[in-house]
């Protein structure tokens, strides 16, 4: 049988203050910083995303939206000269 110690949570001589529920705080004194740590070990490393070699639609819109700028740009600089 494996014996697990556990740390005093008030220390002594420091008078017990009340943590606000959800702040930093309150996570890294509770047991949610050792939850997470034991969850990371046993999940493992993340799987690795595979980077797909198809064109994707933002990259075929990408000079669409260019050439819509410099229109709206010289659009803007024609306004402003004429108006």
């Amino acid at each position: 049988m494996r014996t697990i110690r556990l740390s005093d949570p008030l220390k002594h001589g420091s008078p017990a203050k009340k943590l606000e529920w959800g702040t930093s705080a309150w996570a890294a004194d509770s047991c949610l910083v050792e939850w997470s740590t034991f969850e990371r070990e046993w999940l493992g490393a993340p799987p690795v995303a595979k980077k797909s070699s198809s064109a994707k639609w933002s990259d075929a819109a990408t000079p669409l939206y260019v050439w819509l700028g410099l229109l709206l740009l010289g659009v803007g600089t024609a306004c402003a000269t004429w108006g």
